[in-house]
């Protein structure tokens, strides 16, 4: 097999994104995404954009700044964020991309679009667009930079063969994210229906009594949340023994899970168990929704944590109900409100949680909710590791295959 060696700027175009202007970027969210430095992160572009455009401001000569399906996306700018590379599933047309910004359009006639993300989102070619960037001031790279870079290539066919491998975990790793998504949003639906709407089973036949909240279940009470749940529980261990830490990165926005963690002396920070939930208590990590829910413990096993993350254990309610109510919108709004602090560095006062008023629903609707959705939080861990190894099995195939020295 013949490889070529070839500059990326032959095979694809290479251009920043559109360079908006803030008085017209909105934080109203039924305008046009805008995808920022930020969204890029872990090989991926993310959809958790904060800016948008009014879709009436929206003209002609951005269409080229759409992100497309095969497109993928370079930082060019940032110490911690210069050469980073990362690809949208499915963008469908719905986000537009921010300046500094490097947009990789490969001409598919040429090269395989696929075949070139996977060759430039390897860790040694990443490291070297940063070191591109390295000189006075802020690391900067440019679209003429990223144009240059000079690629081992093999014909066409090989690439697409090389491609579809890779991508063949992909899909099993997206279709697995997929099916998180939908087990934590049915075990969600059941919690807001029996809990907030209180359409529980049974519930035409309970009769509905005045609380402090509005009318609720009879047998159902109204607790100050630190009296049916422990924000953060004290607990020992020892600083010179290795144990498992999770910093704020490490927490999804939208989901219960948490990516990993590190080994770490130390006992300074956050304490948790299994099951406890870890709740980001500074802007803007908490503004985006960090939560995660622990499942990755020993029995006995207690981990730490960033000081930037608050402990729930439950105490009388279960612990899925616990990771619900910090997902439920007046929850977190209550939080918002009660930050305090320098701008870009405010925290929750604690006080504002623990006197959060929580309904605690009777033990028999407790148990009935836990028979339900423990299940679907155990099979949420179980894809997640199941993903861990699959990415694992592909980054260790991957430089391989662009080598040579696995043969297709």
């Amino acid at each position: 097999m013949t490889w070529q060696r070839i500059s990326l700027g032959n095979v694809s175009k290479v251009f920043s994104g559109y360079a908006f202007k803030a008085k017209d970027l909105t934080k109203d969210k039924d305008g046009i995404s805008i995808i920022k430095i930020a969204n890029i992160q872990d090989k991926k572009v993310l959809d958790t954009c904060q800016t948008y455009l009014p879709k009436n401001l929206y003209n002609e000569k951005l269409k080229k700044y759409y992100l497309r399906e095969e497109d993928f996306l370079i930082a060019m700018t940032g110490a911690g964020s210069v050469g980073k590379v990362g690809k949208m599933v499915n963008p469908k047309g719905k986000f537009l991309v921010n300046q500094r910004v490097g947009i990789v359009r490969v001409n598919s006639r040429l090269a395989d679009p696929r075949f070139v993300y996977y060759l430039l989102s390897q860790d040694a070619f990443e490291n070297y667009m940063y070191g591109l960037g390295l000189g006075a001031g802020q690391p900067n790279i440019s679209p003429s930079n990223i144009s240059n870079i000079e690629i081992n290539a093999p014909d066409l066919q090989t690439q697409r063969k090389i491609a579809s491998i890779l991508s063949a975990y992909d899909d099993l790793i997206e279709n697995n994210t997929r099916r998180i998504k939908i087990l934590e949003e049915m075990a969600q639906s059941i919690y807001k229906e029996w809990f907030v709407n209180f359409r529980f089973p049974g519930h035409e036949k309970v009769k509905f009594v005045d609380s402090e909240l509005g009318k609720i279940p009879e047998g159902w009470k109204i607790h100050k949340f630190n009296d049916v749940i422990d924000m953060n529980p004290r607990e020992s261990i020892d600083k010179t023994r290795l144990k498992k830490f999770v910093g704020m990165e490490k927490l999804n926005t939208s989901n219960m899970i948490i990516d990993g963690y590190n080994l770490k002396l130390g006992n300074s920070g956050s304490k948790f168990r299994n099951y406890d939930v870890l709740f980001a208590r500074i802007t803007p990590s908490l503004e985006n929704g960090k939560t995660g829910f622990v499942q990755f413990l020993e029995n006995s096993e207690i981990g730490f944590g960033s000081t930037e993350l608050i402990v729930f254990r439950s105490k009388l309610v279960n612990p899925e109900y616990v990771y619900f109510l910090s997902r439920d919108n007046e929850f977190r709004q209550n939080a918002i409100n009660s930050m305090v602090g320098a701008s870009g560095r405010q925290r929750v006062q604690n006080d504002s949680l623990k006197n959060y008023e929580v309904v605690k629903p009777s033990k028999e609707y407790l148990d009935m909710f836990a028979d339900l959705v423990t299940p679907k939080f155990r099979s949420i861990q179980y894809l997640h590791l199941k993903n861990n190894n699959l990415r694992k099995t592909r980054d260790l195939l991957l430089p391989k295959l662009m080598s040579g020295e696995v043969e297709v």
